[in-house]
């Protein structure tokens, strides 16, 4: 798993360094905890809870989840240098700053809310994303997102 921005598509990597300042300067300083994961790793979460002892943390299987893709990234809210996984109110107030950047939060789903995650659908679903990865790798995906966004299509 990743934490690099260097690893999600470019464009959402700027927006996660404008999230970062704009929570800043409302005093919530985050961490990005996760950022791009493999098709591997991505099992290995999705096991936890299932297969392998610990709790559920994912409902995505490999290829279900926009980190596979470099599409998403999780954050926290830091206090006092720690993360605080129970501010709830941070995380709605990110969450919030999230989406008036163009980005879906997990917060928003209507079952199984994911406060951490904010992602960029580009309009394509998980299925279609793993299409365009078996003909071409994340190259060909991201291709596809950024003609997306660079025609108007997704904010």
């Amino acid at each position: 798993m990743s934490r690099k921005l260097e690893d999600l598509i470019p464009i959402l990597a700027i927006k996660a360094i404008e999230l970062s300042k704009n929570a800043n300067e409302q005093g919530i300083n985050i961490l990005i905890t996760d950022t791009w994961r493999s098709f591997a790793e991505q099992q290995a979460l999705y096991d936890l809870g299932r297969t392998k002892p610990g709790r559920i943390i994912t409902w995505a299987k490999p290829g279900q989840s926009f980190h596979n893709y470099g599409l998403a990234f999780d954050f926290v809210p830091m206090n006092e240098g720690k993360p605080d996984w129970k501010s709830l109110d941070k995380f709605q107030l990110v969450g919030e700053m999230g989406e008036d950047l163009g980005l879906e939060w997990g917060g928003r789903w209507p079952r199984k809310k994911d406060m951490p995650h904010l992602q960029m659908s580009f309009g394509l679903s998980v299925d279609e994303l793993f299409t365009l990865f078996r003909t071409g790798g994340i190259q060909r995906v991201w291709q596809e997102c950024n003609k997306k966004y660079e025609q108007g299509l997704w904010p």
